[in-house]
């Protein structure tokens, strides 16, 4: 599959740019080529609008990395949330998620990954 995508590469970008204006369209197309990380092209259209973020696949992992803050995190209870910069929206992550050791405070990287509970923060490092 990634053979596809890297020889497309140039198609897929036109048809995101003409998916962006659709988002919903545009996860179908995804769920149709199987795709389970979501090319960048349809990064930011998918992550601005909440209501089609539902019909991400389960799994599925967006590509683009995100800047964030670590709003809490309990090395205790395995978790805690980040706040990502632009939007200013909390996202969950865990102890199996985090790369580097995370404090209160500390920047971040991170990428978005749909689960059962919604979209959490996957690959935290510090920035």
């Amino acid at each position: 599959m990634l053979e596809l995508i890297l020889e497309n590469k140039e198609t897929l970008n036109h048809i995101g740019d003409e998916l962006r204006k659709d988002a919903a369209f545009c996860v179908e197309v995804m769920k149709a080529l199987s795709l389970k990380n979501i090319p960048e092209i349809f990064d930011s259209t998918l992550n601005q609008n909440e209501d089609v973020k539902a019909l991400i696949p389960m799994g599925g992992v967006l590509t683009t990395e995100y800047i964030g803050t670590v709003k809490f995190f309990s090395y205790f209870k395995g978790m805690g949330f980040i706040i990502e910069d632009k939007t200013k929206k909390e996202y969950y992550t865990d102890i199996k998620s985090i790369i580097d050791r995370l404090e209160t405070g500390d920047k971040v990287k991170f990428k978005l990954k749909k689960t059962e509970q919604g979209m959490s923060a996957i690959n935290v490092s510090v920035k």
